[in-house]
């Protein structure tokens, strides 16, 4: 997983704290950092795209561009179309070596001068997008990229398969702020208040078929969504965490996954006939068109999201072109569900596709997640530059279908571990604690009063997990 030390510092104080430091502690935690990688910016400038022609020597697709870097022009080189006349680009001027070690040089292509180069985000190591130039929705020419983008750092790390909440970037906040004795700057999930005419329910009819294989599934009707480009704060930090902007509904579906490591999925609330969500098993015969262009045969063991008539998502695993979110889109129901780990598991397997979102459900992610979801996109909405999201009903369409099981928090107190204390207390008292299912919690075996699973940290650390 790639870990942003920027996105870090929204729920943690780091003053003090390097990237360094970061790393190590993570590391001692259970979180073991494989790589740190420094990208320092500071060398690279911004510029504005005065003119663009073509080449007219080169045998190969290159552009000229005339580059504005506050108060003189130069001249630059490109093999890409996309940085247009009044477009912010940034720039490493010759003699610079950007972020992936290349070394900028004055050059003379086929009769013409090319002082600098157009960075894409691959050269910056902001992303993995090699094919056009990075470009920036704010910016003035001539002044450092790091006005706009920070310098910054990013970690990757091995997530073992018991640490489904470490899979987003809030989970290891909470190991970090754990290791370096510090509190979390917000809750992991506020109350959800507000009420919406007409309820999400009435706008859409959810039912689960199969409820061994989805335990619970919500969905939130949005309205009036204005679909386009994602602002830049947010398609940096997609980039940076190894993935590629595509517009504002599906960044903001990406960044919550990795925010919270929970999954979400947007349909086009008018292709969805019913409108109905059913989720079941896949039927003989079944087909499925997904996103990546590819139709599959589905097999009867395998989940399906179905609306009234046909499957429109491979469940956990990935979505389907018919129901996609497009320029065309107004309306859109949000999903966030709990799947069976197994099953996704399975299925992802048999299909030989493997995707960010089942990376997450096959290790059992918590339920108390998808509740999240009506936080996280509450909190996604209201970003700067997110307004395009429309109104959000938040009065959802949604099924559980049982019961889930309480847990005990087994975490020797901090005084005892030092005290080289142990064991439980058998005079702990028993807090009337509600689960899931509405059960009474008892005593812990450590000596400290028994709590409720916390939803963010599910089996986390040196917390065991005890079924009741």
């Amino acid at each position: 997983m790639r870990i942003s030390y920027e996105w870090l510092g929204d729920f943690l104080d780091l003053d003090g704290v390097t990237p360094k430091d970061a790393a190590d502690v993570l590391t001692r935690q259970g979180v073991e950092v494989e790589s740190l990688t420094m990208v320092d910016l500071s060398a690279i400038v911004i510029g504005k795209v005065l003119e663009q022609t073509k080449h007219p020597k080169s045998r190969n697709d290159l552009w000229v561009h005339k580059v504005d870097l506050g108060g003189r022009v130069q001249q630059i080189i490109a093999g890409a179309p996309n940085a247009v006349p009044g477009s912010l680009v940034p720039v490493a001027l010759p003699g610079t070596t950007v972020p992936n070690g290349k070394v900028v040089k004055d050059m003379n292509i086929a009769g013409y001068q090319a002082s600098g180069m157009l960075c894409s985000a691959s050269e910056l190591l902001l992303g993995d997008d090699h094919s056009g130039i990075l470009i920036l929705d704010r910016g003035t020419p001539g002044q450092s990229l790091t006005t706009v983008i920070p310098s910054q750092a990013i970690m990757e790390a091995e997530v073992t398969s018991n640490r489904p909440d470490c899979m987003g970037h809030l989970g290891i906040a909470r190991e970090l702020g754990a290791g370096l004795d510090r509190p979390m700057k917000r809750d992991f999930m506020p109350a959800f208040t507000g009420t919406a005419d007409p309820p999400g329910r009435d706008l859409v009819k959810v039912s689960i078929v199969d409820p061994e294989l989805c335990s619970r599934y919500i969905g939130g009707v949005i309205t009036g969504v204005r679909v386009g480009p994602s602002p830049d704060w947010m398609q940096r930090r997609l980039r940076a965490s190894g993935v590629r902007p595509i517009n504002n509904i599906v960044d903001i579906t990406n960044y919550v996954l990795l925010e919270y490591a929970q999954p979400l999925h947007a349909f086009d609330l008018a292709k969805l006939r019913g409108p109905a969500i059913e989720v079941r098993r896949a039927r003989d015969k079944e087909r499925l068109l997904g996103l990546d262009g590819v139709e599959r045969d589905l097999t009867t063991d395998m989940l399906v999201i179905a609306d009234a008539e046909r499957p429109v998502a491979l469940a956990g695993v990935i979505g389907g072109e018919e129901t996609a979110v497009t320029e065309a889109t107004t309306d859109i129901l949000l999903e966030s569900a709990t799947f069976s780990g197994p099953s996704i598991r399975q299925t992802s397997r048999a299909l030989g596709l493997r995707t960010e979102a089942s990376a997450r459900f096959e290790r059992a992610l918590p339920p108390e997640l998808a509740l999240a979801r009506g936080v996280a996109d509450r909190r996604a909405c209201r970003r700067r530059g997110a307004q395009g999201l429309g109104r959000r009903l938040p009065a959802s369409a949604g099924a559980r279908a049982r019961q889930h099981p309480a847990f005990v928090d087994r975490r020797r107190p901090r005084h005892a571990r030092a005290a080289g204390g142990g064991g439980g207390d058998p005079q702990a008292p028993e807090l009337p604690c509600q689960g899931e299912g509405g059960r009474r919690v008892g005593r812990a075996a450590t000596g400290v009063p028994a709590r409720c699973r916390d939803p963010g940290r599910p089996g986390g650390g040196s917390r065991a997990r005890v079924r009741l």
